[in-house]
């Protein structure tokens, strides 16, 4: 996931419109990726610790689950 670069306001008449499509495109990927993240969070909170153990993981792992940086 790429970071936005933030922009001084006085410069937003500068900015093309090709720029602004790439930008409104940045914001919406940024939007979807936090409902993706939203919903496996949501999904993992809802398992049993039985269903976790059976799985091989626990709830401290969960947050590098949703970040995509578990490793076991």
């Amino acid at each position: 996931m790429t970071a936005l670069v933030p922009m001084p306001f006085d410069d937003l008449e500068k900015v093309s419109s090709a720029d602004r499509g790439m930008i409104r495109g940045r914001i919406a990927r940024w939007f979807a990726e936090r409902r993706r993240r939203n919903e496996l969070a949501r999904e993992l909170v809802q398992l049993s610790d039985r269903d976790l153990s059976d799985l091989g993981i626990g709830r401290a792992d969960f947050s590098a689950i949703i970040r995509g940086t578990y490793q076991r």
